[in-house]
Parts: C-alpha cells; sequence; structure tokens
C-alpha cells in the first residue's frame, strides 16, 4: 500500500515514489485508515481502479482536518507522478511552513 502505483505496476520512477510513500503514512497516521483497500479479496483491476480514483478526503475522520493538510495530501497522493508534487513542494507546502 505504501508503494507508489509507478512502482507495483513496474513503469519507469523517480523520486516520487517517496512523496507518494510520505503521503500514505500521513494520511494513516492523521485518520488511521489506509486511503485504498488493503485487503486480499482486490484483485490487480480492482486496485487499479480504486488507485485511478484518487484518495477521499469526505470520511467523517477528515471533518476536523485543516484544508491545508486535505489540499497537501491529495496532492501528494496523485496516481498520476507528473501530477503528484516534488518533496520541495511538501517542505514548503503551508501546513510544513505554519509548523516550522
Amino acid at each position: 500500500m505504501f508503494v507508489a502505483p509507478e512502482v507495483l505496476f513496474g513503469n519507469h520512477y523517480d523520486k516520487k515514489v517517496d512523496v507518494w510513500s510520505l503521503g500514505v503514512i500521513l494520511y494513516f497516521c492523521l485518520s488511521g485508515k489506509y486511503p485504498f483497500p488493503t485487503d486480499d479479496s482486490f484483485n490487480q483491476i480492482q486496485l487499479l481502479e480504486a488507485l485511478r480514483r484518487g484518495v477521499s478526503l469526505s470520511a467523517h475522520y477528515w471533518l476536523s482536518a485543516s484544508r491545508d493538510v486535505k489540499n497537501m495530501l491529495l496532492r501528494m497522493i496523485m496516481f498520476n507522478p507528473n501530477n503528484r508534487c516534488h518533496v520541495r513542494d511538501v517542505l514548503m507546502h503551508p501546513w510544513i511552513t505554519k509548523v516550522r
């Protein structure tokens, strides 16, 4: 679940796979849930469809989360690595810079 889709499906990858993994870890730390199904009943096609749909931040446990952290998570856990943010974007994101 922490592995970026491009690694999972054997495609070329770069440092953005680490952004994906960090996003999944952050999602879990904040919600106590994984962003995508983790049970064995999902076949590879169903998992691919779930990954393409992207993460949902509409569950009740996201109601109290800040807009900044939700924005950052959505940018980190993007199926298409071309649309995923870079590490520097994460470090400069308002949710991070407000804490510094």
